[in-house]
């Protein structure tokens, strides 16, 4: 696992700035989705490419839908 901090990018994400960690959190209502298997999903997608608000699957999951 990893144990980097996380930093706030604008107010729909968290970033793992852990070395060599590049998992990206969705912030819904300013619940943070933070499991191993959101945060991988997000590894890939440049920060200019994050929508500025996570897709609605991510709110169902957290129970917020």
């Amino acid at each position: 696992g990893h144990s980097g901090k996380l930093k706030r990018y604008s107010n729909s994400w968290l970033l793992c700035e852990g070395e060599g960690c590049k998992r990206k959190y969705p912030v819904y209502k300013g619940l943070p989705v933070i499991t191993k298997e959101v945060g991988e999903m997000w590894c890939s997608t440049p920060l200019s490419k994050l929508p500025d608000i996570p897709p609605g699957k991510f709110s169902r999951i957290s129970g917020l839908d």
